[in-house]
């Protein structure tokens, strides 16, 4: 028996409940769904109500919500930097860039993002690469980037 039903409700007024959210206890959430049980000549024989936890999967979005914050706030930080920044995923991939970095390159985020890295670079191998490879980090390597070949020392970190 759960204390906190709602099956009378569905009893009284005949209408149905769908998807609504219900705790059976401090840590346990659920999802709710009454219906009143009818026969053909319209009597009322009962409710039935399915239950479905979803306490794992508001964890889960609340996990996914600050990650998305910490995301934005990481995001505010790079670009607010005066140092160009790229940043590859582990494939190797751009998946962000800042202004200074356009700025120094002449190449725009539709150049970068989403291309392989190396794609900005004029002359020499992909640092980026090499880190994701070695899993160590580069430090004052020369080479040429962007449609310029403008020269830079380039650092990248893991």
């Amino acid at each position: 028996m759960i204390p906190n039903t709602k099956l009378p409700n569905i009893l009284r007024s005949r209408e149905p409940e769908f998807n609504q959210k219900q705790f059976l206890n401090q840590q346990i959430q659920i999802v709710a769904t009454r219906l009143p049980i009818i026969d053909d000549a319209g009597r009322m024989l009962g409710a039935l109500s399915i239950f479905k936890d979803i306490t794992d999967a508001v964890e889960l979005a609340e996990e996914v919500t600050n990650l998305k914050e910490v995301r934005t706030m990481l995001e505010a930080i790079i670009q607010s930097s005066d140092e160009a920044i790229s940043v590859v995923d582990e494939q190797g991939k751009g998946i962000l860039i800042n202004r200074a970095y356009t700025k120094m390159t002449g190449l725009t985020d539709k150049e970068v993002v989403g291309k392989p890295a190396g794609a900005d670079i004029s002359e020499g191998e992909s640092m980026h690469l090499k880190v994701l490879e070695t899993r160590r980090p580069v430090r004052g390597v020369r080479m040429k980037v962007g449609p310029n070949k403008k020269d830079v020392i380039v650092n990248v970190a893991q």
